[in-house]
């Protein structure tokens, strides 16, 4: 088994977008937290600064690829989450701009796209950390997702306690069904990404 991460921080942005300096602490405190033996004790975090589309698009596809069912996965993005016209979630890179107010869709990475790596990915554990605002519309435009139990949705200290306390065990879905593939999907609002950490290894993963 093998712990992998990849911490994508996005701080500076063309015109259009505001930069967001504090995005450099997270990334920072977070690969201390996952490389610590006695905490993380992952084999490989790799931090993305300020990446351009392809750099990103690229690392993550290659995050989840080629990995066993026992690999434990974690992508973590701060930066600027970004909607189109019809609500479909990017995760805008260093270059993502916009024309006339509206996203250039071209220029930021469709969660679509990720979902495609998530899917295909052997891993059994995945975790997916968004500090980003319309975080809670990763998800909404393939609601098929849900429904087949890929992945389960946590926005608040609680529900990942909860949610953390069944991660792992193969739970038995809404509809009955076997889940072979558990991914957790953090939305974080009104707390930080450590103490989602915190909480995450208070619960499940000090003994995964």
């Amino acid at each position: 088994m093998g712990k992998f991460a990849l911490l994508i921080r996005v701080s500076e942005y063309p015109e259009g977008l505001s930069a967001l300096p504090a995005a450099l602490n997270d990334v920072e405190a977070i690969r201390e937290v996952l490389e610590c033996p006695e905490m993380g004790g992952f084999d490989d975090v790799k931090p993305l600064l300020n990446p351009t589309k392809g750099q990103m698009q690229h690392e993550m596809e290659m995050l989840f690829r080629d990995r066993t069912s026992e690999d434990l996965l974690l992508l973590y993005f701060s930066g600027h989450g970004i909607t189109d016209r019809d609500g479909n979630f990017f995760f805008s890179a260093t270059k993502t701009r916009k024309d006339k107010g509206h996203l250039v869709k071209s220029s930021a990475v469709s969660a679509r796209d990720v979902y495609d790596y998530m899917v295909d990915c052997q891993s059994d554990r995945k975790v997916v950390i968004l500090d980003c605002c319309h975080s809670g519309a990763f998800g909404d435009r393939y609601p098929g997702l849900r429904d087949d139990n890929f992945f389960t949705l946590a926005n608040t200290i609680e529900e990942l306690n909860d949610v953390c306390s069944g991660f792992g065990k193969g739970n038995v879905g809404d509809h009955g069904t076997q889940r072979h593939m558990e991914t957790i999907v953090i939305l974080i609002f009104d707390c930080s990404a450590i103490a989602v950490l915190s909480q995450f290894y208070r619960s499940r993963w000090r003994i995964i």
